[in-house]
């Protein structure tokens, strides 16, 4: 349930932004420049639409990735808006799944409207043919910008937003060329070999995705080709997101929370004590109390102004919450007393 929460708040937050309306505003742009790049395919038209089409719902999706999902934890520690989250009863997978799930809901929505306005525009040139793979070919689309989605939750979790996006863009240019990086490391010997061998299985299968080539054909996939993309990608999603929570879980949170005053009553709690409501004593003059501020920040117009907690058998004095607070009192020499203070309260102007 609380998942689900996050997704939803994650969605609302990247559907709201412009962003988004740009990368489908974009899109669009680029459908339309196919139709006049068509008249250079020799008779090539429809396939170089569906080709250059399916290729702009994929790098326009990475493009969003790249600006929006990796900032995804970096942005909530820098708003501090992170501790009011993680105080609440909500623990740290559940928060990286609900980012993630939002993120991906929004990719998909990407997805789905331009891969339908590909499909119209196929379809109003003669192509109806070509909607069925058209169809199959944007799901893999999606399935492939949901696992880079996951790199980028897990990058985002473990370094800053520049960083995060040079490591997402790594892993998906190197898991573009996956199967060309492990005939490689088959031709080689020794640690080389294993290495690279290792970093092929490491990153992402994203070949397994593609289907650009087919859908200009007209030509349909097997069940098994889809089945067994999905069952990948959800578990290549599953183990990215499970190292993004153990990575996450690691850090400290404590050390940068801001400082609370201490409690009522316990040691220390009187020099806490704020602009909202505070004791100050003076000589001469009426010293304004500027509102949010320490207990140090009472200023006068003279340096006389001292700074004493109330008499003892004394009524503390009223607390007050907003606006600025003036401290006043009469001028006098005299040693404060219970019945004639030479201290004062703020109080709210």
């Amino acid at each position: 349930m609380i998942p689900l929460i996050v997704a939803r708040n994650t969605f609302r937050e990247a559907t709201r932004d412009r962003m988004l309306a740009g990368v489908v505003v974009l899109g669009l742009a680029l459908l339309g420049a196919t139709q006049v790049l068509g008249v250079l395919a020799l008779g090539e038209s429809r396939r170089l639409t569906v080709d250059l089409g399916l290729s702009g719902i994929t790098l326009l999706g990475l493009f969003l990735v790249l600006l929006v999902g990796t900032s995804l934890v970096a942005k909530e520690i820098e708003r501090r808006t992170i501790y009011n989250l993680l105080s609440r009863p909500i623990t740290r997978h559940e928060y990286l799944i609900g980012k993630w799930a939002g993120l991906s809901a929004a990719l998909w929505v990407v997805c789905v409207l331009l891969g339908t306005a590909l499909a119209l525009l196929v379809a109003a040139r003669g192509g109806h043919r070509q909607v069925a793979s058209l169809v199959e070919a944007v799901y893999l689309s999606g399935l492939e910008l949901t696992v880079i989605t996951s790199i980028a939750v897990l990058c985002s979790s473990l370094s800053t937003p520049v960083l995060s996006s040079l490591y997402t863009l790594g892993f998906y240019l190197i898991g573009q060329w996956s199967y060309d990086l492990r005939a490689f490391a088959e031709q080689q010997r020794g640690p080389l070999g294993s290495l690279l061998a290792a970093i092929a299985n490491v990153v992402p299968n994203l070949p397994l995705f593609n289907m650009r080539t087919l859908a200009a054909g007209g030509q349909l996939t097997s069940p098994h080709h889809l089945l067994v993309a999905t069952l990948y990608g959800v578990a290549y999603c599953g183990c990215a997101l499970a190292l993004a929570t153990a990575a996450f879980e690691s850090r400290d949170f404590k050390g940068r929370s801001p400082r609370r005053a201490p409690a009522r009553g316990s040691p220390g709690w009187w020099p806490w004590r704020s602009a909202r409501w505070r004791p100050c004593s003076r000589a001469g003059r009426t010293a304004t109390c500027r509102g949010f501020k320490r207990w140090r920040s009472c200023r006068t117009t003279r340096r006389e102004i001292t700074f004493a907690p109330p008499p003892s058998g004394t009524r503390r004095p009223r607390r007050t919450w907003h606006g600025s607070a003036r401290c006043s009192t009469t001028a006098s020499t005299a040693a404060p007393t219970t019945d004639s203070p030479a201290w004062s309260t703020c109080s709210t102007s």
